[in-house]
């Protein structure tokens, strides 16, 4: 939920509202870029989908919940900065990607682990600390731009997200196991389950 409220706060205001300003200031080009830039976001969303089809059997989740919060992270700051209409599509391929991949599992996460009775409170909250940080987050976002532009603003916003993850894994490192039912016993079997099938027949038997 910490890592919800970090991404609706930073991560979601440069998607939503700076893509166009960046084109502009940054890039100084016109439509034809601005819809290839956004049809890179989406090409990276569809791919980033269907990789998780590939990581829904994965009994592990945090690990790559993470690894795509902090790309989608490096990736805003990446387009804050970058002047190069191909850096920035590469980007914005590389985000869309990353960032369907943190939502989808983090998604998973919370109806997984939530037990039937809070399940469908648990996704209000969930999507209270998402969408519900996104006017604040775009307030944020504006004044920045005021100060230092659309690509330091955005820059900022990306270098937030990754501050944001080391901030909560410094806190709650458990979250690099999320998915799991026991930390780390289960994930380990879930993974390699000959290795601890090996490992409990080396142990001796206790009579």
């Amino acid at each position: 939920m910490a890592l919800m409220l970090v991404a609706g706060l930073f991560g979601s205001p440069p998607v939503a509202f700076m893509i166009p300003a960046l084109v502009r200031y940054n890039l100084h080009a016109g439509a034809g870029t601005l819809g290839a830039i956004m049809a890179a976001i989406g090409l990276g969303s569809l791919l980033g989908s269907i990789a998780l089809l590939r990581l829904s059997s994965r009994p592990n989740k945090g690990e790559p919940l993470l690894v795509g919060f902090v790309v989608t992270g490096a990736a805003l700051a990446g387009i804050g900065a970058s002047t190069s209409t191909w850096l920035s599509f590469v980007l914005a391929l590389v985000g869309g990607f990353a960032g369907v991949l943190f939502v989808g599992l983090s998604t998973v996460v919370v109806q997984a682990m939530s037990s039937d009775e809070v399940r469908a409170r648990a996704l209000a909250i969930w999507a209270a600390a998402f969408v519900g940080m996104l006017p604040f987050g775009a307030l944020l976002t504006a004044g920045l731009t005021a100060l230092i532009g659309p690509g330091g603003a955005v820059f900022v916003d990306g270098v937030a997200l990754i501050g944001g993850a080391i901030v909560v894994v410094a806190l709650r490192p458990q979250v690099a196991w999320l998915g799991c039912a026991a930390l780390p016993q289960s994930c380990l079997a879930g993974l390699n389950p000959a290795a601890v099938a090996l490992e409990a027949e080396a142990q001796p038997s206790t009579v």
